[in-house]
């Protein structure tokens, strides 16, 4: 579903004032408008906006989502329903059709909406129509930035200690399955046991599995020992992959052919136009 005007419907919590637009009557001279609603281009507006809307949707029974807040789901026994919003952009899902037809109905008593039917794509793609000298201009400033600096560029730090590089990435990695696990329980898939990632570092896996204090570990970032925490409460379960097994060296290393197309037979990845 799509709102018109979404951003007028927001609120302001603040005192905002705007001078007239031209052809507006004065009065008098120095007169300003005082906002009561948050107009396009107004800093704010987005954000009462979305205020409004997550206002609205509380009201109705559904949850914000603490992994994405722009996730609200809502659940009455078997019903459940999920609405994601995109500024002013809904996508409504449901396992029962009478209950999204009564929300879409609340929906529109409270703002302005258009239902755009069954969902086919969400967001448009942007296009430039009527290009104009000063689009151009922007370009070719482009191109001359890329011509004058070849020689800049991102300068990705290796550290010393294998083993710490391989910690740090774990932890990493343990936040977004976290992330995920959390995302997932919003749609009623709740995972009990302990998500298992593979690592190809010994040593590393040790450093995870033991929390003992070393002179060589103690300047890795407080954060990163996130990791062993989840190990402890056994929300992660660490486990060895050998390096030739190692699926994701497909993604970050320049491997040999027969490296590679072992790696892309474990992804179930085959050519479709090969010989049988």
């Amino acid at each position: 579903m799509d709102v018109h005007n979404a951003f007028l419907h927001g609120d302001l919590s603040e005192e905002v004032y705007m001078r007239l637009p031209p052809g507006f009557y004065k009065g008098r001279p120095g007169l300003v408008c005082k906002l009561n609603k948050s107009p396009y281009g107004l800093t704010q507006a987005p954000q009462c906006w979305f205020s409004k809307l997550a206002t609205a949707l509380k009201r109705y029974g559904f949850t914000q989502s603490y992994s994405d807040y722009s996730l609200f789901t809502l659940c009455k026994g078997q019903m459940r329903l999920h609405v994601l919003v995109y500024v002013d952009d809904l996508i409504i899902s449901g396992n029962e059709s009478t209950a999204i037809f009564t929300f879409k109905q609340y929906l529109s008593s409270c703002f302005h909406m258009k239902d755009l039917g069954v969902l086919k794509y969400f967001l448009g793609v942007e296009f430039l129509h009527e290009p104009r000298q000063d689009h151009w201009s922007a370009a070719l400033r482009v191109v001359k930035y890329l011509k004058g600096s070849p020689g800049q560029g991102i300068l990705l730090s290796v550290d010393c200690d294998l083993k710490l590089s391989e910690y740090r990435s774990m932890a990493v990695v343990t936040c977004e399955l976290k992330w995920l696990k959390g995302l997932l329980a919003c749609f009623g898939v709740d995972h009990t046991g302990s998500m298992e990632l593979f690592c190809d570092s010994q040593s590393a896996l040790h450093l995870a599995h033991n929390p003992v204090f070393h002179e060589r570990t103690k300047h890795i970032e407080i954060d990163c020992h996130f990791l062993l925490d989840a190990v402890l409460a056994g929300v992660i379960r660490m486990s060895h992959v050998s390096t030739t097994n190692q699926l994701s060296d497909i993604f970050t290393k320049a491997l040999g052919r027969r490296q590679f197309e072992f790696l892309l037979r474990k992804l179930d990845i085959l050519d479709l136009h090969g010989s049988t």
